[in-house]
């Protein structure tokens, strides 16, 4: 994280480019759910073959756990749509965000910023959403960012200045920061920032129920196990 001086809301809008909108966001939403509804076609549009086969019971089944995740998931994502900016609400609308926990560094104007079609799928902000900030990811945490922190206290007994690079969701910048170490993490993916922001700085006052891997279809041991839900 790292400090600089707060603009007025007008000037804040404005010079937030790293920060996505409301239309990038839902419109990687509407492909996240267009590719999982073209990967369950199968189930969803089912042969007179097929429903023979597989039954109507199970299809049935499979449908409405389906449905469930769906909805699951959008609610969450409009969660982080309303937390944005309304553009619409005009330059003089009050709408500075709140960063009690992790300031976000605005970029110079004319900073060329990657598009939001590039670096980022909504698809992989629920896989780190399950790695990062569920109980179910906590073993991957503990084997993977819990070694790094500890290698990092050892290097650096007394504190510092950290840089965490590809930072993603800033669980790692967390925990290092956590251990007393200034920490400036960075991140090339504009809906990773923007959802890091949300998770850090505004996350809502109830959980959120997510279903991270709703749209794997493939390297799952169960079916249970495609439709669990973290919060």
């Amino acid at each position: 994280a790292s400090r600089t001086a707060v603009p007025g809301p007008a000037a804040a809008m404005a010079r937030q480019e790293w920060r996505m909108t409301r239309t990038e966001i839902r419109d990687l939403w509407n492909r996240y759910e267009k590719a999982v509804e073209d990967d369950a076609a199968g189930l969803l549009r089912p042969t007179d073959a097929e429903i023979k086969l597989v039954g109507r019971e199970l299809l049935t089944k499979r449908a409405e756990v389906l449905r469930r995740a769906r909805d699951a998931n959008r609610r969450f994502i409009e969660a982080v749509v309303d937390d944005l900016p309304d553009l619409c609400a005009g330059p003089f609308a009050s709408q500075a965000p709140r960063r009690p926990l992790a300031e976000f560094r605005e970029l110079p104007k004319g900073t060329p910023v990657l598009p939001s079609s590039q670096y980022g799928s909504m698809s992989s902000c629920f896989l780190h959403l399950l790695r990062d900030w569920s109980d179910a990811g906590s073993h991957v945490r503990e084997t993977t960012y819990g070694p790094a922190v500890a290698k990092l206290k050892a290097l650096l007994p007394t504190g510092g200045e950290v840089l965490v690079p590809g930072c993603g969701l800033a669980r790692l910048a967390l925990m290092v920061a956590a251990e007393g170490y200034k920490v400036e993490a960075n991140e090339g993916s504009r809906l990773f920032l923007t959802l890091a922001d949300y998770i850090l700085n505004r996350p809502p006052a109830q959980a959120q129920q997510v279903y991270p891997l709703a749209h794997v279809y493939s390297e799952n041991w169960s079916h249970d196990q495609q439709y669990m839900a973290i919060t």
